[in-house]
């Protein structure tokens, strides 16, 4: 690791430590898990720490460590396909979801808004979690997630439409590919 001075290093400690909520957040909202979410953050972090030298005076810190959640994300997803295919070929049981909300009605409304997000594919769900809860600008999420603005556009669209379907329609979305009358019960 490159030796930064005293003072670049406090000022870089203090501004990821001011992002550490937005951090937490956007990682739980992709995990949908609270202990993985806390992990990526805390992955994304430590690379962080370990690059510190690297980063220039006008590095975006938000972004940076975003695009490390995310990435670090996509690869944990990638690995869960391996695992998964793995176990499938190995035994014939499957996986059950996680632990539900608690029944409390104030948290029941918030509990459906997440499963409802839970079923959004991964892609629309990451575009709508950096500008609908983080506040990030399309083309701010596009270059978070290395696509283009007008695909956040898109992608943004589609997961209204499907959180829309899912919520008052109480239907699954339909994929892309498939034919409405896949997609209806």
């Amino acid at each position: 690791m490159t030796l930064v001075p005293r003072a670049s290093r406090e000022a870089f400690q203090h501004e990821m430590i001011g992002l550490l909520p937005r951090l937490r957040r956007f990682a739980h909202g992709l995990a949908r898990n609270s202990e993985l979410g806390d992990d990526l953050v805390q992955s994304a972090v430590l690379r962080a720490i370990d690059r510190a030298g690297q980063f220039d005076s006008g590095t975006r810190m938000d972004r940076l460590l975003f695009r490390i959640i995310h990435t670090l994300w996509l690869d944990e997803m990638r690995k869960r396909v391996v695992r998964t295919n793995h176990l499938r070929l190995a035994s014939t049981e499957h996986d059950q979801r996680p632990g539900e909300f608690p029944s409390v009605e104030s948290e029941a409304e918030a509990g459906e808004i997440l499963d409802a997000l839970d079923e959004l594919p991964m892609e629309n769900r990451s575009a709508l979690l950096l500008v609908a809860i983080e506040g990030y600008t399309y083309a701010e999420a596009a270059q978070i997630l290395e696509i283009s603005a007008g695909t956040v556009a898109s992608r943004i669209a589609r997961a209204r439409e499907q959180l829309h379907t899912i919520l008052n329609e109480g239907r699954r979305p339909r994929k892309r590919g498939e034919s409405l009358r896949e997609g209806t019960p």
